[in-house]
């Protein structure tokens, strides 16, 4: 068996993408949300004054993609949008309170998922894993696109 197996599979992530999809799937369809709006949500809440650029880059996903989703959460009021005052071209996005109530619907569902992912790990098998993961991202990184 090959030895790489399992870090193939976790590199590739189609069992968490899988995963994460059907996690999300109830708050999905009680607020009407596609899988990008909810990664848009989080992402946000945790850093809330990138670009859709910032964004598209930090979630590996196109930019028109970003784009789309932000401003389908504007028309559902859960993000609000505002033209910078320095650059036209720049706009703005802020979570809304209604966006916010969502917005902690989904990290509830994220930090429970989480938890069950994480059982059985020790507080240092974490911040050893945390570590492993930094180094592999600075690695991913520096592949051609």
């Amino acid at each position: 068996m090959n030895n790489n197996i399992e870090l193939d599979m976790l590199l590739r992530g189609r069992k968490f993408k899988r995963m994460i999809e059907n996690v999300y799937k109830d708050i999905r369809e009680k607020y009407s949300l596609k899988q990008v709006e909810v990664e848009v949500l989080l992402y946000l809440g945790q850093m809330p004054d990138l670009s859709s650029t910032d964004l598209a880059k930090e979630l590996s996903l196109q930019k028109g993609h970003i784009s789309v989703a932000m401003f389908s959460l504007c028309k559902k009021g859960f993000l609000q949008s505002e033209q910078s005052q320095e650059d036209r071209r720049y706009v703005h996005f802020r979570i809304t309170d209604e966006g916010q109530k969502v917005k902690e619907e989904i990290e509830r569902i994220k930090d429970s998922i989480n938890h069950k992912i994480l059982e059985g790990f020790s507080e240092e098998d974490i911040c050893i894993l945390r570590t492993l993961c930094c180094k592999i991202l600075k690695n991913v990184e520096k592949l051609p696109e």
